[in-house]
């Protein structure tokens, strides 16, 4: 088995990989347009591992820029690891994870994380290999019926294209100012997720200030059986029930539904009648890359994410 890096493997080899574990797997156009745009790409693209011709799996090491206790400090990001059915439990996705952590080692990186869920088995082999639950992402639930009596008098809420980005990154630097965690992304980090796939524009909500149309916030939604699925909520200080109830207006329904939620969001979110859960199970995952001993509680506080102040949300999600 060989180790090699995206441009060295059939393309199409790899998305179909990719739509089998994952369910959906980006064009070559689009891949590549993406790869222009992500900052946090390292190249050569990926680490395939490939034995007589054919590519039996895969995973993509980032360099992740982060808000720490100790400054801003890039860290490595695990993502897009997946092994074809036929040789699970061959070591894989063990050899391919070991290429991943020495080519952050490589880059100067002491940390790895990644998301996965409790419930999936890539849970348990991610801790046998180092890693160890820094954080929890947490399930919003508020029903329209106990939802506040304050109403958006004067918010509206109006699906955008990707011509707002601008305005969603400054309204998202607005609301993570002075947090940690990931509070620097990139500018055009929209359109890296739409190209990659990870985001429909039809999900791009902007709610404005109806008086002089300013901007309050923002809303990663779209409509489900029981009202709206919100992916990620932005709103300036103060203006976070405004927000949600234009939401709930907009997109109506029995319930308000929001995943997943960080630290910086919990009690604002309960002080306006939701209910949180883990039932989701999504946790972020850290391992050090100088040595196997730091325990988990020595990584979320060199992380931050002990602090309550630790920003992640679902566009910043890898």
């Amino acid at each position: 088995m060989q180790i090699r890096s995206y441009d060295e493997v059939d393309a199409h080899q790899v998305r179909d990989l990719w739509a089998d574990a994952f369910g959906s797997a980006p064009s070559s156009e689009r891949l590549a347009a993406a790869r222009l745009m992500d900052v946090r790409v390292l190249e050569p693209f990926g680490l395939f591992a490939v034995e007589g011709g054919s590519v039996l799996g895969s995973v993509l090491p980032l360099r992740l820029e982060l808000q720490l206790p100790a400054g801003v400090t890039m860290v490595g990001g695990i993502q897009g690891v997946a092994t074809a059915p036929h040789v699970a439990r061959r070591g894989v996705a063990s050899a391919l994870l070991e290429a991943a952590h020495e080519r952050l080692r490589q880059d100067g990186l002491s940390l790895a994380l990644l998301l996965t869920r409790r419930s999936w088995v890539a849970h348990g082999f991610y801790q046998r290999r180092g890693y160890h639950d820094v954080d929890e992402l947490q399930v919003g639930t508020r029903s329209v019926a106990a939802a506040s009596t304050e109403r958006p008098a004067g918010a509206h809420l109006q699906q955008v294209g990707l011509e707002a980005q601008p305005t969603f990154f400054w309204l998202f630097r607005q609301q993570v100012a002075g947090g940690r965690g990931f509070v620097h992304r990139h500018k055009d980090h929209l359109s890296v997720l739409e190209q990659s796939g990870d985001l429909s524009p039809t999900e791009l909500w902007l709610c404005t200030d109806a008086p002089d149309g300013s901007p309050i916030g923002y809303a990663i939604a779209r409509r489900a059986p029981f009202g709206a699925m919100v992916r990620d909520v932005c709103a300036l200080p103060g203006r976070l029930p405004l927000v949600l109830g234009a939401i709930e207006s907009t997109f109506g329904g029995e319930a308000l539904h929001v995943a997943p939620v960080c630290g910086p969001q919990l009690a604002p979110l309960q002080a306006v009648g939701f209910t949180l859960s883990s039932r989701s199970w999504s946790v972020l995952m850290a391992c050090d890359l100088r040595t196997a001993t730091t325990s988990a509680a020595a990584l979320q506080a060199e992380l931050g994410t002990d602090s309550g102040a630790f920003w992640l949300c679902s566009l910043d999600r890898f």
